[in-house]
């Protein structure tokens, strides 16, 4: 009852959070622009977002109000040169290069102090080199599903090389993609001699429903993950019951791990919050298995029906039956939209299913004497 409880007071207080306006901000280095999304707060108490590859300041909008309002804190996102508002400088790009713009553009708006840092796929790559250059400033972090260095074999980083067509195509229509593609391979060879400080308290996100173009990239994933969690009594991993974009799957989860990583900052250990991370992503779980269960699907088929969309719900009806072939209940709920549809004889023959897999099924046998006597 506890946990339940501690859940609802959470939720609903995200759920009340202000919806306060964020501040863009530009900054210049070497006459290029580093675009800045933030949502202003304490200015010495910082948490740094680092997004995915190709993402821009726009994929952490429904999560930044709900974090401004529970931890007070100065919310800081930017676009990585080439994406987004931010440009790219062709005499100087690449890993070195990004990482000095953002560090410059953080000084020159006047945010220091201390740091939580929160990451997400390429991400990581960016959050473990920061922390790595600032582990005085770097207090704690929450890692989302983030690329590893491990990850990278030199077999993965050939196959996912690009021709000189496809660059000199990149080079012609899409120069963010370009200069990424260059400048990937020599970030991921880097990464392998930079480590994450091991003083450094980390909530470590894994994906638990991703797919990868070869089973063992996918085994690899998750053991580079479960490598990197054991290296350190600081680090905490956490199998998301999502796909890749955890922070959308279950945006609550992910609000709580970072105001769990935030309070780290400030001198205060809340074991509540981490142990509500680990309940919310339960209650993710169960959700899940219900929605795919034989009960949820035909749930989601009546609530359909009663909505009026009944072809729609039929579609589930017959998904179920496909997936359950063996519960009687499915065959009778089909026959129930069949008959909604008017189709009496399609109606008759899934009652009749329903009745030879349970011959005590009170429904289909009525519903078949009623409907054979209106044909009468």
């Amino acid at each position: 009852m506890k946990t339940v409880c501690l859940i609802l007071l959470f939720v609903s207080h995200l759920a009340a959070a202000d919806q306060r306006d964020w501040t863009d901000k530009t900054t210049l280095h070497r006459g290029k622009k580093l675009h800045f999304r933030v949502l202003e707060g304490r200015r010495n108490d910082v948490i740094l977002f680092e997004s995915g590859g190709g993402d821009t300041v726009s994929v952490w909008r429904d999560l930044l109000p709900l974090i401004e309002e529970t931890t007070g804190a100065t919310l800081v996102t930017y676009d990585r040169p080439g994406f987004g508002e931010s440009e790219i400088d062709p005499e100087h790009h690449g890993f070195a290069d990004d990482l000095e713009r953002l560090e410059s553009g953080l000084k020159e708006l006047g945010y220091g102090g201390t740091y939580t840092l929160v990451a997400h796929s390429l991400g990581g790559f960016y959050a473990t080199t920061f922390a790595s250059r600032h582990p005085d400033q770097v207090k704690a972090a929450v890692l989302i599903d983030v690329n590893l260095a491990c990850f990278f074999t030199e077999e993965l980083l050939e196959s996912l090389r690009s021709s000189e067509a496809q660059l000199q195509e990149y080079r012609s229509s899409d120069l963010a993609r370009y200069y990424f593609s260059i400048d990937f391979e020599p970030m991921a060879r880097t990464m392998r001699n930079v480590k994450f400080p091991e003083g450094i308290p980390v909530i470590d996100f894994v994906a638990g429903r991703r797919d990868f173009p070869k089973a063992e990239d996918g085994q690899r994933w998750k053991a580079c993950h479960a490598a990197f969690a054991a290296e350190s009594g600081n680090r905490t991993e956490i199998t998301a019951y999502a796909g890749h974009y955890i922070y959308r799957s279950n945006p609550e989860m992910i609000v709580a791990a970072v105001n769990a990583a935030h309070l780290v900052t400030q001198g205060v250990l809340q074991p509540a919050l981490l142990y509500a991370v680990t309940a919310l992503n339960e209650v993710k779980r169960k959700d899940e298995q219900f929605a795919h269960s034989e009960d949820g699907l035909n749930q989601w088929g009546y609530d359909l029906l009663r909505a009026g969309s009944k072809k729609e719900a039929m579609k589930i009806f017959e998904l179920n039956s496909v997936l359950h072939p063996s519960s009687w209940h499915v065959w009778d709920s089909l026959a129930e939209g069949y008959e909604g549809l008017g189709d009496v004889a399609s109606a008759l023959r899934n009652y009749r299913i329903a009745l030879e897999i349970h011959p005590g099924a009170k429904h289909a046998a009525e519903r078949i004497r009623l409907l054979q006597g209106s044909m009468k």
